[in-house]
């Protein structure tokens, strides 16, 4: 009788971590989409937009861009915008499509031109 108690409980844990491990490899990819880089006209920047889909291990979805300035040398970033969008609405891909982001002539600000908004992040506060 312990046997079978203790085959059963072997069985459903192996069961159980098999499931574990398959949704892990299912959601590893995200967040996955598609975005824009440009440098400053200085070359001393980098901005960079991306429409992005995410989804956790219990099955939350979100959808948001990702607005970012970084320093181009060391690659840190100086400042980062996220804004989720609705998941029932179709939202155009960033990829080849129209430019969305201009740079001011003295490389002080970038401007992020995006369906739902526009948005001017400062390279220096």
């Amino acid at each position: 009788m312990k046997n079978r108690i203790f085959l059963a409980i072997a069985v459903a844990s192996v069961l159980l971590l098999g499931a574990v491990i398959y949704r892990d490899v299912q959601v590893a990819i995200y967040p996955t989409g598609g975005g824009q880089l440009q440098e400053s006209p200085d070359g001393r920047f980098e901005a960079s937009a991306f429409l992005l889909y995410d989804e956790d291990f219990w099955g939350h979805r979100r959808q948001y861009y990702e607005l970012q300035l970084a320093d181009k040398t060391s690659r840190k970033p100086i400042k980062t915008v996220t804004t989720d969008l609705p998941l029932d609405q179709r939202h155009p891909p960033m990829r080849g499509g129209k430019r969305v982001i201009s740079w001011t002539p003295d490389s002080s600000e970038a401007t992020f031109t995006i369906p739902c908004m526009v948005l001017k992040l400062k390279v220096k506060p």
